[in-house]
């Protein structure tokens, strides 16, 4: 009667045995399983890049070093506003064409008031040297089509804000004094610029943004200037790069191979 017991005892132990290398076999195959698929999930989403928190602004942001630079002594910067502010120095540089060249070339000119003295004369010089060959020259504004800022360095001075623009416009061009510029068929030109601007070292950006409403920092008057840089409203010097960023030159990007 034991004899029977002993082998029922036997044969339970080996089914529960056997049972359990089973259970344990199709428990690791699953985990691996799961590993697996969350390896795959988590390499997928390091290619596509979907998982922004995991990833530094810096790299998602080719500007970074340039706004942590500027950033450490101006904390209120913005390259969205610096962007626009750059859009409407673009817009003022091509209609100074036609307002220098006209008869009240001599009083205050919008690009007086977001250019440096050296671009304001160069700028003037060039619009003269163009009357004087009997060439009425005039450029209209268009777009914007993309900005980036690209470097920034600075001196015991200044500080140095360079961008780099793709931008169209129009340009106009007559020849004869009775046809004027406006009344030919322009040429569309779109072409990318370097745009470098200039301010003195500690200047710090307009908390209420009067940068990009185009405000005297002094007076919150429209801004404008004389051919001197003055506010004609409280005739504080405005455009001198004490209070924002100044173009101070704008140079057209050249292809590979050509002068």
């Amino acid at each position: 009667m034991f004899g029977t017991w002993i082998w029922i005892l036997v044969g339970a132990v080996i089914v529960l045995f056997i049972a359990g290398l089973l259970l344990y076999l199709d428990l690791g195959k699953t985990g691996r399983n799961t590993r697996s698929s969350q390896g795959r999930r988590g390499r997928a989403v390091r290619r596509s890049g979907s998982d922004h928190s995991a990833r530094p602004e810096k790299n998602n942001n080719p500007e970074w070093e340039v706004i942590r630079q500027i950033r450490q002594n101006d904390p209120a910067f913005s390259a969205d506003d610096m962007k626009r502010y750059a859009k409407e120095c673009f817009r003022i540089f091509c209609n100074s064409w036609k307002q220098m060249a006209g008869e009240n070339a001599d009083d205050t000119t919008e690009l007086r008031k977001c250019a440096t003295t050296a671009l304001f004369v160069s700028q003037k010089s060039a619009v003269a040297m163009n009357r004087s060959t009997g060439v009425s020259h005039v450029e209209s504004f268009r777009n914007m089509i993309s900005s980036h800022l690209t470097a920034y360095e600075s001196d015991e001075e200044k500080e140095y804000l360079t961008m780099m623009v793709h931008a169209s416009y129009v340009v106009y061009e007559s020849d004869r004094e009775d046809v004027p510029a406006e009344a030919t068929q322009g040429v569309q030109e779109d072409h990318h610029f370097w745009m470098k601007f200039q301010r003195f070292r500690g200047t710090q950006t307009a908390p209420d943004n009067a940068l990009s409403l185009f405000q005297c920092p002094c007076c919150r008057a429209p801004l404008f200037s004389d051919t001197g840089g003055v506010c004609p409203f409280c005739r504080s010097p405005v455009s001198d790069g004490h209070f924002y960023w100044l173009l101070e030159s704008i140079r057209r990007v050249r292809p590979r191979g050509k002068a």
